[in-house]
């Protein structure tokens, strides 16, 4: 039986259908609340130590459910939200004070905001609160962004991005600091993983962050006990503290 390890998942969603969900492409999902969350989680050897919950596009800019999952979750856990360009100062550290501590950019399912303007408001949200930008792309359409994205405080590149291509481009954001999110492998090829997370890790060991995506929206599957063991087979004891629990916390749960 696998020992349990520490965990900061830095990458899931609560789905609340008391808050409002709109139709991306036509997907809404099923909802997935904390208890949901929980009893899932107890099917794996992991020791739970905080997590980011992470706003999927179906959640617009509503920040109600968040605000209420993490006053429920406690202080180890952060939001990820959507955030629009007009947001004034004053509420960015309102946010900051419930708990925030990044804004996500959906650049694959489009949300039609520009590059120039995403890279404004990333400086400007680090300045002010040290908040660091989430991006949900494939590689394929951030190739000629490598410039302008290693220009930045601090990135996060969403499900080691999104698909098996241009991953050396993946492997030169991780060199340059820019951290990459292990979570949904059953969109890329299984058998190229545990190589690409050791050539990441080995660039950076800092760089790669472990996450359940949890409930898997749009994904094929769940996470489940074969991803775990993915990475228990691959890593050592120190390597799997960096990634499962360390490069996470580090990111997310630094005081300013």
């Amino acid at each position: 039986m696998m020992k349990p390890i520490k965990c900061f998942d830095a990458h899931f969603h609560i789905i609340d259908n008391k808050y409002p969900l709109i139709a991306n492409n036509g997907y809404i999902p099923n909802a997935f609340t904390i208890n949901d969350y929980k009893k899932s989680l107890s099917n794996f050897p992991l020791q739970l130590c905080g997590g980011a919950i992470v706003s999927g596009s179906f959640q617009g800019y509503n920040t109600d459910y968040i605000i209420e999952a993490l006053n429920i979750l406690g202080k180890q856990y952060v939001g990820v939200i959507n955030l629009p360009l007009n947001i004034s100062d004053e509420e960015i550290l309102f946010l900051h004070k419930k708990q925030i501590r990044a804004a996500r950019f959906n650049l694959y399912r489009g949300n039609n905001i520009s590059i120039k303007s995403i890279i404004s408001i990333a400086k400007r949200i680090y300045d002010l609160t040290k908040w660091h930008i989430e991006l949900y792309a494939d590689l394929e359409s951030i190739k000629n962004l490598y410039n302008i994205l290693t220009s930045l405080p601090k990135v996060t590149i969403d499900h080691l991005g999104l698909f098996d291509n241009n991953t050396d481009l993946l492997l030169k954001l991780a060199e340059k600091g820019v951290y990459i999110k292990a979570t949904r492998f059953s969109k890329l090829n299984y058998k190229l993983i545990p190589s690409l997370m050791r050539e990441i890790y080995n660039i950076n060991p800092n760089s790669l962050i472990f996450g359940t995506d949890l409930p898997g929206t749009r994904a094929p599957r769940q996470f489940n006990n074969s991803d775990l063991i993915l990475f228990a087979n691959n890593f050592n004891e120190k390597e799997l503290h960096n990634i499962m629990y360390s490069n996470a916390k580090n990111l997310y749960l630094l005081k300013y």
